[in-house]
């Protein structure tokens, strides 16, 4: 049982307050959070007869994402089998372990290697996402188009990540990453389909090595247009699913940036916009060619849409209707035939 005077002391969480959990003693706390983090051993309350804890935990893809808000409390970990990020939106985090004590304070973000035990004490409202090393170092490597064997991210050691470096702000890029979370909570597939544990580990990546991701000018670097074509056609074959970031990188061997930098010489836009272009090419054709056979919904999914109404709002910026009226205009079509016929 939890009270009104506990309920009024967490702070929000960063994510999924209207779905959260409640838990009213350290035992009960531990008894969830083993499912979920392999190395937990125990969780113990600091404020006898005041323990709280609300929490929200969602998995995109392969990824967890976990927000909770408590009153005082200590967590005893073992040997992670991954890294973690913690980000701190409130109140204190404490973390001891062998490379040394961390204090981590409001609006600040650590990145932890993984072969050390620690303890953290905390109180207030976190988010905290277990970090894949193979997974996250094939990522930055498909970012910088490399092909070869060594690391590119130095994660033997913890550091915390700056919150802004140059124009880029890490609290802004995480902010639309919550909000997605927070959107789509309920929906996986939504989640799934906008990629965003991938965009995690994207930003993750550049703030964990910004000398490798954000200083580069490549106005003088010549570009294989074979490598575009490559991804243009991967574009136009594939219909069950956005082509990622990371996927063109692969295909084309060029770095993000390389391939940012020749869409917009070639076709004036981004490479997400060119690929938007595309489906929504298709999704007309789709609605022109055979109305009766295909629902608005089906077509948006199809063309690697999240919902109806995003892609309802992108088809009418480009075609200057809804597609619900070029079903109409083609269902009339017939009609307008045969009258000029007569």
């Amino acid at each position: 049982m939890t009270n009104k005077r506990n309920n009024t002391t967490l702070s929000p969480l960063v994510f999924g307050e209207a779905r959260a959990l409640e838990f009213a003693t350290p035992q009960a706390t531990e008894d969830y959070f083993g499912a979920i983090v392999p190395s937990l051993r125990a969780v113990h309350g600091n404020d006898a007869g005041n323990f709280l804890c609300r929490t929200s935990s969602l998995r995109v893809n392969t990824q967890m994402f976990v927000a909770s808000s408590t009153t005082r409390y200590t967590m005893d970990l073992g040997e992670a089998p991954m890294c973690r990020f913690v980000m701190n939106q409130s109140g204190s985090v404490e973390v001891l372990r062998r490379g040394g004590p961390f204090h981590i304070g409001p609006q600040t973000s650590v990145f932890f290697s993984c072969d050390d035990q620690h303890v953290i004490t905390r109180s207030g409202s976190v988010i905290v996402a277990d970090i894949d090393r193979c997974r996250i170092e094939s990522v930055a490597k498909s970012m910088l188009g490399d092909a070869g064997t060594e690391a590119v991210l130095d994660l033997s050691e913890t550091r915390f990540i700056d919150n802004r470096i140059g124009g880029v702000s890490f609290l802004e890029a995480m902010s639309a990453i919550i909000a997605s979370l927070n959107s789509y909570g309920s929906q996986s597939r939504v989640l799934s389909l906008l990629n965003l544990d991938e965009s995690f580990y994207r930003l993750l990546a550049t703030f964990i090595r910004p000398d490798l991701f954000l200083a580069e000018d490549f106005s003088h670097h010549k570009i294989d247009p074979s490598a575009i074509d490559c991804i243009c056609d991967a574009v136009t074959s594939r219909t069950d699913k956005l082509l990622s970031l990371t996927e063109m990188e692969s295909l084309s061997g060029l770095s993000a940036r390389s391939i940012q930098y020749a869409f917009k010489k070639r076709f004036g836009c981004s490479p997400m916009e060119w690929q938007r272009a595309q489906r929504l090419d298709m999704a007309y054709r789709l609605l022109l060619n055979d109305p009766s056979a295909v629902s608005i919904r089906e077509v948006a999914f199809q063309t690697g849409f999240a919902s109806p109404s995003r892609f309802a709002e992108k088809f009418r910026e480009r075609f200057g209707e809804t597609p619900r009226q070029t079903i109409r205009s083609r269902r009339r079509a017939p009609n307008i035939r045969k009258d000029k016929s007569d």
